[in-house]
């Protein structure tokens, strides 16, 4: 028996791109937005991309043109560890980043 897709989330920033990732379920990716490693590597990964940083973040559930931008890019890293993958659903970023 395949296991069951993950769900797609997105965090949006008001001054920057749109964020995409996959988790459980909302509670999951709502609980990742309040750890102190998961906050501290989106702002990492935001500020690699010259964009302002916050203090905290919320999920939101993907549509489904955006979870579909999303496992475009997650598929060309398919090969990666077990982690959080967050993709830019901007175009012209095509930075996404593994976070542990």
């Amino acid at each position: 028996m395949l296991p069951k897709p993950r769900s797609i989330f997105v965090l949006h920033a008001a001054d920057g791109a749109d964020l995409a990732f996959a988790a459980e379920s909302l509670e999951a990716a709502e609980a990742l937005c309040h750890t102190a490693w998961f906050v501290r590597a989106v702002d990492e990964f935001r500020a690699h991309n010259g964009e302002a940083t916050t203090c905290c973040y919320q999920a939101r559930p993907a549509s489904d043109i955006e979870a579909a931008l999303y496992r475009r890019v997650a598929d060309e890293f398919f090969g990666l560890p077990d982690c959080v993958f967050i993709a830019p659903l901007a175009s012209g970023q095509n930075t996404a980043e593994c976070v542990f």
